[in-house]
């Protein structure tokens, strides 16, 4: 009698354990969810209205020229943290193997540099004038964005939905408003409008990143193979579509 009884409380407590689980872990998911959710819709639907206002004082050449040359310009940059973030930010990965996410910065400086550089000296273009330029002020957004990486990681890693949200939201409210206000003050220099609201957007991204993002507690100074194979594969991956 006294055995049945305690099996029967303690398959009581295991019931009452993982019941609590779940309904813990199903919030936590949802709110994961709606947190990702607006991120998107303020990511995508915000910049389209304002690039909607935009176009309408431009001509498509002025319109397209920013929102495609410069567009692939960072693109091909920032291509050099994908790798990173799927290797990193796998379960199997431990925290002290994050400190390989800093390699994200000399590989994306290099990148910042070589890429623009390669532009302005294939097409004879001048930094002085203000496409040149803008392609520089391009390439260094790209790397102050690539600054935050790291953090970003770590932030995903903690399932950090919420930080997510505002820093996306509020770099891209500050980059769109910006963008409108210059360009409806200087058509005249449509590309610098451009420009500079994409260093307002990486500038506040990498702030927002720096400054909230718990940091690391796990040092190691262990070597982890695998995971650095794992980076060089997935980045290989990347640049292969």
């Amino acid at each position: 009698g006294l055995e049945n009884v305690t099996v029967t409380m303690g398959t009581r407590a295991m019931k009452a354990r993982a019941k609590k689980a779940t309904t813990t872990t199903k919030p936590n998911f949802v709110v994961g969810f709606v947190y990702l959710l607006a991120t998107q819709l303020t990511s995508k639907l915000l910049p389209f209205f304002i690039n909607t206002l935009v176009a309408r004082q431009l001509t498509p050449e002025e319109f397209g020229v920013p929102t495609v040359h410069f567009y692939l310009l960072s693109t091909v940059i920032l291509t050099t943290r994908e790798g990173f973030r799927r290797a990193l930010m796998r379960d199997s990965v431990s925290d002290a193997s994050l400190r390989y996410a800093w390699f994200v910065l000399p590989i994306g400086g290099f990148l910042s540099i070589a890429v623009p550089t390669a532009v302005l000296w294939s097409q004879n273009i001048s930094t002085a004038e203000p496409y040149g330029l803008a392609l520089a002020y391009y390439g260094v957004a790209a790397f102050i964005e690539l600054c935050a990486e790291p953090y970003y990681i770590r932030a995903m890693r903690l399932s950090a939905f919420k930080l997510r949200l505002v820093a996306e939201s509020i770099s891209t409210v500050l980059r769109s408003v910006l963008t409108y206000v210059l360009v409806s003050k200087t058509q005249n220099n449509v590309v610098m409008a451009f420009a500079y609201s994409q260093l307002l957007y990486a500038t506040s991204m990498a702030i927002i990143y720096i400054a909230s993002t718990p940091k690391a507690l796990a040092k190691s100074s262990t070597k982890d193979t695998a995971t650095v194979k794992l980076i060089g594969i997935f980045s290989v991956q990347v640049c292969q579509i």
